[in-house]
């Protein structure tokens, strides 16, 4: 019977699809249950959703961004591509949490499936397919990363689908078009970030010495394509904005923010080792799994490839994301994939230091089970836990929506309060209040935890985090 498992194609189909849909399950279920969040995905949802209704394909503008230096509220912080892909999605649900959200769990099941894949054709073995898939249900802040409308997950996709185009390339070349396609596109998805496989590619290539690749047509006939995709819209907005679009998206959002912390993002080099403690088992296998990679690369008697190429990637995003100056959890996103494969190798390596087959599948299948549980015990915590999606956001949703109900042409001023998914409810500029804020004179709407500096403040609603007033500025 254990071997009938171990050969049969049709069980590790079967298991395959069982595994990918109870992830997809784990991804999807109640994604749009909760409302927008800040920082980053009220921001990216009230872009997509100022390009949907205003058709602005080109230009992105955000409402948050609206200054005196920039009036029209130009936004030009993060390439287009997700963007556009969340205005089909607002066509397709309608301007929803879920549609907003909907491309970071779809993303996130495509790394997954990508990933059996990759795992397949690296180590040439389902088994270890297999347990990457169930190695993913152990990653629970990756299942965190992809609730939320971030830039992260979808780029990590195009960067692993950039690498299974460059193995698949050793045996077919045109496979190279599908490596810079997919390195294309990761940049359109996030700029810099979706160059990652380059230097990658370049330290495996010079360490095994293996450069025949840089011969073959198709590489360059792929670079091509990868400059098609990614010249057009960068070429559109120097010629509309000039040194204004690049001091902001490349000087700013780039360079600075790589070379320092912006917005009180910092930490020390250890910070994302140091966030592994919230999951301590995933962190110590991670660590027996870059020794066993490394030690395998460099004994490396049967010229397997694999080891070598997924160690070099887990110490490149490591170091890469640690040495910057900004730092924020998510980025580090990136790396999942390729620790999750190198984790389920080494799980398969002990286990089949083993001859035996019935003790193989008893102890990978008791394993995977564990992994699985864990994530199903881990989601259903932090959807009931009504501190995790906290009352702050639920609030700013009824706010708003009480406030453009009841006083849809008022004003909006906010104390104490992050903004952007205040704006994406309100879908229009929202004003923090300050001695110095400038506003038309008239009624308005007062947001604030405390009493507003406002004589004839009107109280109109109440909660638990902030109340609304009426108030009237003169």
């Amino acid at each position: 019977m254990p071997e009938k498992f171990l050969n049969s194609k049709f069980i590790f189909s079967s298991l395959a699809i069982l595994l990918i849909a109870g992830y997809g399950f784990l991804l999807f279920y109640k994604l749009g249950s909760h409302p927008i969040v800040d920082w980053d995905e009220g921001i990216y949802a009230q872009v997509a959703r100022q390009s949907f209704e205003n058709h602005t394909i080109a230009d992105l503008y955000y409402y948050g961004a609206i200054s005196p230096q920039n009036p029209t509220g130009l936004w030009f912080e993060k390439p287009p591509l997700m963007i556009w892909l969340i205005e089909f999605s607002y066509l397709i649900f309608g301007v929803t949490e879920f549609a907003a959200r909907f491309w970071s769990a779809f993303f996130a099941l495509g790394i997954v499936i990508l990933s059996y894949y990759f795992a397949v054709r690296l180590f040439k073995s389902r088994v270890v397919g297999l347990m990457t898939l169930a190695t993913f249900y152990l990653a629970h802040f990756f299942i965190t990363q992809s609730w939320y409308l971030k830039f992260d997950i979808p780029v990590t996709f195009f960067i692993l689908l950039s690498f299974f185009g460059f193995e698949r390339a050793r045996n077919n070349k045109k496979f190279f078009l599908l490596f810079w396609t997919a390195v294309g596109l990761g940049v359109l998805t996030k700029s810099v970030i979706g160059l990652l496989p380059l230097p990658i590619i370049a330290i495996y290539a010079l360490i095994r010495k293996d450069s025949g690749f840089l011969k073959e047509h198709y590489f360059y006939y792929g670079a091509l394509l990868c400059l098609a995709i990614i010249l057009p819209w960068h070429l559109i907005e120097t010629f509309r904005y000039g040194t204004n679009f690049w001091k902001t998206y490349f000087g700013y959002h780039i360079l600075e923010r790589y070379a320092k912390p912006l917005e009180a993002h910092s930490g020390s080099f250890w910070y994302y080792a140091l966030q592994m403690k919230d999951n301590l088992i995933l962190a110590g296998l991670s660590v027996v799994g870059l020794a066993n990679f490394l030690w395998r690369a460099v004994s490396d008697k049967n010229n397997e490839r694999g080891h070598l190429l997924i160690a070099i990637q887990v110490i490149f995003i490591f170091l890469f994301f640690s040495v910057a100056g900004t730092k924020l959890a998510g980025y580090m996103s990136v790396i999942y994939p390729f620790l999750i494969i190198m984790v389920a190798k080494t799980i398969y390596d002990i286990f089949f230091l083993s001859k035996n087959n019935l003790f193989r599948v008893i102890g990978l299948s008791t394993i995977s089970l564990l992994f699985i549980v864990s994530a199903f015990i881990f989601n259903a915590s932090k959807i009931n836990d009504n501190g995790y999606f906290s009352h702050y956001y639920y609030e700013n949703k009824a706010f708003m929506q009480f406030a453009l109900q009841n006083y849809p042409n008022l004003n909006i001023l906010v104390y104490h309060r992050d903004l952007p998914a205040l704006i994406f409810y309100a879908d229009k500029r929202v004003y923090i209040w300050s001695p110095a804020t400038k506003i038309s004179p008239g009624a308005l709407i007062f947001i604030s935890p405390e009493q507003p500096p406002y004589s004839d403040a009107k109280l109109i609603a109440k909660g638990q985090t902030a109340s609304l007033y009426l108030v009237t500025v003169q």
